[in-house]
């Protein structure tokens, strides 16, 4: 039991094997460390567990980090698309940040390991559907020294 009375979150109970995650499209748990897959146990919606959020001090450094960028258009300003898509990245283990462009397009750069990748954009492109018209991603190299991801202005 933790200290509000919950159940403990597993990765922080050392005798505790790690979980895998099952049925998940298009994911390779062998490329995500113990938290992580601690995290996404449950499915693609890791934040209903209140029990275990990822918290920048967790996020684990792995070899397989990569970073995108990716704009999408559309509808995507004045609709909630930054907050919805801050609100989707802070329950995975991943960094980086979104904006609005001058454009009115919104820049999304995420970065982490590429399954947890592809499952918070899934999730962002499943949620903001009737926003997005089109995207385009692009890979970057990695940013050292990101702890969080945020909205910028």
């Amino acid at each position: 039991m933790d200290r509000k009375g919950g159940r403990s979150c597993p990765h922080r109970n050392p005798s505790t094997q790690p979980l895998f995650v099952k049925q998940l499209p298009r994911f390779t748990p062998e490329l995500c460390s113990p938290l992580t897959q601690c995290l996404l146990a449950d499915g693609l919606r890791p934040f209903l567990r209140p029990f275990c959020p990822p918290r920048p001090s967790d996020r684990p450094r792995t070899l397989f980090s990569m970073r995108q960028r990716v704009r999408f258009l559309g509808r995507v300003q004045g609709v909630g698309f930054r907050a919805t898509a801050r609100t989707i990245c802070r329950a995975y283990p991943v960094t980086g940040f979104v904006q609005n462009e001058p454009d009115g397009s919104v820049l999304l750069e995420i970065q982490g390991e590429p399954g947890v990748l592809e499952l918070a954009l899934t999730e962002i492109r499943s949620t903001m559907r009737r926003s997005i018209i089109s995207e385009a991603a692009l890979p970057l190299a990695d940013v050292a020294g990101e702890l969080d991801f945020t909205i910028r202005h």
